[in-house]
Protein backbone atom coordinates (compact mmCIF):
# COMPACT_ATOMS: atom_id res chain seq x y z
CA UNK A 1 0.00 0.00 0.00
CA UNK A 2 1.72 3.47 -1.17
CA UNK A 3 1.58 5.52 1.69
CA UNK A 4 1.19 9.74 1.56
CA UNK A 5 3.66 10.96 3.17
CA UNK A 6 5.53 14.88 4.05
CA UNK A 7 8.52 13.19 5.33
CA UNK A 8 10.24 9.94 3.66
CA UNK A 9 11.02 7.35 5.59
CA UNK A 10 15.25 7.62 5.63
CA UNK A 11 16.69 3.81 5.80
CA UNK A 12 19.56 4.10 8.34
CA UNK A 13 22.88 3.61 7.35
CA UNK A 14 23.54 0.23 8.66
CA UNK A 15 19.91 -1.29 7.41
CA UNK A 16 21.43 -0.19 3.80
CA UNK A 17 25.09 -1.67 4.75
CA UNK A 18 23.22 -4.85 5.52
CA UNK A 19 21.23 -5.56 2.73
CA UNK A 20 23.67 -4.76 0.65
CA UNK A 21 25.89 -7.62 2.48
CA UNK A 22 23.14 -9.73 2.41
CA UNK A 23 21.69 -9.58 -0.93
CA UNK A 24 25.93 -9.97 -2.45
CA UNK A 25 25.96 -13.35 -0.89
CA UNK A 26 22.42 -14.58 -2.23
CA UNK A 27 20.39 -13.68 0.11
CA UNK A 28 16.21 -12.68 -1.27
CA UNK A 29 16.56 -9.35 -3.00
CA UNK A 30 12.36 -9.37 -2.74
CA UNK A 31 12.89 -10.02 1.29
CA UNK A 32 15.43 -7.39 1.94
CA UNK A 33 13.62 -4.95 -0.22
CA UNK A 34 10.27 -4.98 1.62
CA UNK A 35 12.28 -3.97 4.53
CA UNK A 36 12.72 -0.46 3.39
CA UNK A 37 9.13 1.39 3.93
CA UNK A 38 10.25 4.59 1.34
CA UNK A 39 9.83 2.48 -1.23
CA UNK A 40 6.38 2.18 -0.74
CA UNK A 41 5.57 5.81 0.08
CA UNK A 42 4.45 9.07 -1.90
CA UNK A 43 5.80 12.48 -0.64
CA UNK A 44 3.70 15.58 -0.70
CA UNK A 45 5.56 18.47 -1.04
CA UNK A 46 3.38 21.68 -0.46
CA UNK A 47 3.13 24.48 -2.55
CA UNK A 48 2.31 28.51 -2.10
CA UNK A 49 -0.58 29.06 -4.56
CA UNK A 50 -4.24 27.31 -4.11
CA UNK A 51 -5.15 28.76 -7.53
CA UNK A 52 -6.70 26.89 -10.32
CA UNK A 53 -4.95 26.49 -13.61
CA UNK A 54 -6.37 28.61 -16.72
CA UNK A 55 -5.51 29.44 -19.82
CA UNK A 56 -2.45 27.46 -21.89
CA UNK A 57 -0.64 25.34 -19.66
CA UNK A 58 2.99 24.75 -19.92
CA UNK A 59 4.67 21.72 -19.64
CA UNK A 60 7.72 20.73 -19.47
CA UNK A 61 9.49 17.13 -19.33
CA UNK A 62 13.03 16.58 -18.07
CA UNK A 63 16.19 14.23 -17.13
CA UNK A 64 17.58 16.24 -14.09
CA UNK A 65 20.52 13.81 -13.88
CA UNK A 66 20.63 13.74 -10.06
CA UNK A 67 19.07 17.01 -10.08
CA UNK A 68 22.41 18.47 -8.59
CA UNK A 69 22.03 21.57 -10.39
CA UNK A 70 18.47 21.96 -9.53
CA UNK A 71 18.94 26.17 -9.05
CA UNK A 72 20.05 26.50 -12.85
CA UNK A 73 17.08 24.42 -13.28
CA UNK A 74 15.01 26.32 -11.47
CA UNK A 75 16.24 30.02 -14.06
CA UNK A 76 15.75 28.15 -16.97
CA UNK A 77 12.17 26.97 -15.85
CA UNK A 78 11.31 30.61 -15.08
CA UNK A 79 12.54 31.56 -18.34
CA UNK A 80 10.84 29.02 -20.29
CA UNK A 81 7.50 30.05 -18.68
CA UNK A 82 6.81 26.37 -17.17
CA UNK A 83 3.79 25.35 -15.48
CA UNK A 84 4.16 21.97 -14.46
CA UNK A 85 7.90 19.95 -14.84
CA UNK A 86 7.61 16.00 -15.11
CA UNK A 87 11.19 15.31 -13.95
CA UNK A 88 13.19 11.96 -13.60
CA UNK A 89 16.72 10.77 -12.46
CA UNK A 90 16.21 12.85 -9.25
CA UNK A 91 17.94 12.32 -6.14
CA UNK A 92 17.41 12.30 -1.69
CA UNK A 93 20.22 12.03 0.31
CA UNK A 94 23.22 11.10 -2.35
CA UNK A 95 27.07 11.96 -2.10
CA UNK A 96 26.77 12.81 -5.86
CA UNK A 97 24.31 15.81 -5.20
CA UNK A 98 25.79 16.90 -2.16
CA UNK A 99 22.88 15.00 0.02
CA UNK A 100 20.48 17.34 -1.19
CA UNK A 101 16.91 16.69 -2.08
CA UNK A 102 16.91 17.71 -4.92
CA UNK A 103 13.44 18.27 -5.85
CA UNK A 104 12.42 19.44 -2.58
CA UNK A 105 15.05 22.22 -2.92
CA UNK A 106 13.86 22.91 -6.84
CA UNK A 107 10.19 22.95 -5.80
CA UNK A 108 10.87 25.40 -2.70
CA UNK A 109 13.04 27.78 -4.41
CA UNK A 110 9.93 28.19 -6.84
CA UNK A 111 7.47 28.26 -4.58
CA UNK A 112 5.63 25.09 -6.40
CA UNK A 113 3.75 22.05 -5.02
CA UNK A 114 5.52 18.87 -5.34
CA UNK A 115 5.29 15.20 -5.42
CA UNK A 116 8.52 12.47 -4.87
CA UNK A 117 8.75 8.84 -5.03
CA UNK A 118 11.60 6.39 -4.82
CA UNK A 119 12.03 3.96 -7.58
CA UNK A 120 15.78 3.04 -5.95
CA UNK A 121 17.29 2.81 -2.72
CA UNK A 122 21.11 3.29 -3.69
CA UNK A 123 23.51 1.22 -1.47
CA UNK A 124 26.74 3.23 -2.55
CA UNK A 125 28.01 6.13 -3.87
CA UNK A 126 26.82 5.81 -7.47
CA UNK A 127 28.02 4.64 -11.07
CA UNK A 128 32.17 4.79 -11.85
CA UNK A 129 32.34 8.59 -12.64
CA UNK A 130 30.13 9.59 -9.65
CA UNK A 131 32.37 7.08 -7.51
CA UNK A 132 35.99 9.32 -9.07
CA UNK A 133 34.91 12.55 -6.87
CA UNK A 134 32.14 11.90 -4.32
CA UNK A 135 31.28 14.40 -1.47
CA UNK A 136 31.10 12.68 1.21
CA UNK A 137 32.17 9.21 2.07
CA UNK A 138 28.81 7.45 2.61
CA UNK A 139 24.91 8.51 1.65
CA UNK A 140 22.97 10.15 3.91
CA UNK A 141 19.25 8.71 2.67
CA UNK A 142 20.96 6.89 -0.42
CA UNK A 143 17.14 7.56 -2.38
CA UNK A 144 16.83 8.30 -6.49
CA UNK A 145 13.20 8.64 -7.80
CA UNK A 146 10.83 10.64 -10.36
CA UNK A 147 9.06 13.68 -9.27
CA UNK A 148 5.98 16.16 -10.80
CA UNK A 149 6.66 19.89 -9.57
CA UNK A 150 3.62 22.32 -10.13
CA UNK A 151 2.76 25.76 -10.02
CA UNK A 152 -0.65 24.82 -9.54
CA UNK A 153 -2.00 21.69 -6.55
CA UNK A 154 -1.44 18.25 -7.34
CA UNK A 155 -4.61 16.55 -6.24
CA UNK A 156 -5.51 13.03 -6.06
CA UNK A 157 -1.81 12.04 -6.06
CA UNK A 158 -0.70 7.97 -7.15
CA UNK A 159 2.43 5.92 -6.87
CA UNK A 160 2.45 2.86 -9.58
CA UNK A 161 5.41 0.06 -9.13
CA UNK A 162 5.66 -1.85 -12.44
CA UNK A 163 6.63 -4.87 -10.60
CA UNK A 164 7.90 -6.07 -8.05
CA UNK A 165 11.33 -5.89 -6.90
CA UNK A 166 13.60 -9.27 -8.67
CA UNK A 167 16.93 -7.99 -8.57
CA UNK A 168 17.30 -6.72 -12.19
CA UNK A 169 18.52 -2.98 -11.32
CA UNK A 170 21.38 -4.90 -9.18
CA UNK A 171 23.77 -3.65 -11.20
CA UNK A 172 27.19 -4.70 -9.87
CA UNK A 173 28.97 -3.96 -12.66
CA UNK A 174 28.35 -0.84 -13.03
CA UNK A 175 28.54 0.14 -9.03
CA UNK A 176 24.77 0.82 -8.79
CA UNK A 177 23.82 -1.95 -6.64
CA UNK A 178 20.19 -0.86 -5.71
CA UNK A 179 17.00 -1.81 -4.40
CA UNK A 180 13.28 -1.12 -6.30
CA UNK A 181 12.42 -0.36 -9.90
CA UNK A 182 10.47 1.44 -12.31
CA UNK A 183 7.53 3.31 -11.05
CA UNK A 184 4.69 5.80 -12.77
CA UNK A 185 3.43 8.52 -10.52
CA UNK A 186 0.53 11.05 -11.63
CA UNK A 187 -2.01 13.33 -10.13
CA UNK A 188 -4.83 15.77 -11.42
CA UNK A 189 -4.59 19.36 -12.08
CA UNK A 190 -7.73 21.00 -11.57
CA UNK A 191 -8.38 23.74 -14.63
CA UNK A 192 -11.00 25.79 -16.00
CA UNK A 193 -12.42 23.24 -18.12
CA UNK A 194 -12.09 20.34 -16.15
CA UNK A 195 -9.75 17.93 -14.41
CA UNK A 196 -6.53 16.96 -16.45
CA UNK A 197 -4.53 13.68 -15.39
CA UNK A 198 -0.79 14.27 -15.38
CA UNK A 199 2.10 11.73 -14.73
CA UNK A 200 5.26 10.94 -15.54
CA UNK A 201 7.92 7.80 -15.41
CA UNK A 202 11.56 7.06 -16.50
CA UNK A 203 11.76 3.48 -19.06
Amino acid sequence: MTKRVTELSIPSVSLRNDALHAVDHGESYDLWAAKFGCLNELQLIPGKSMERASGILRIGAWNLERGRDWSAASQLIREQGLDVVLLSEMDCGMSRSEQAHTTQQLAQELGWHGLFAVEFVELELGNAWELATPTDSENMAGLHGNAIISRFPLKTPWLHRFRQSDGSWWHRQFHEPRLGGRIALGAILETDIGDIQIMTTHL
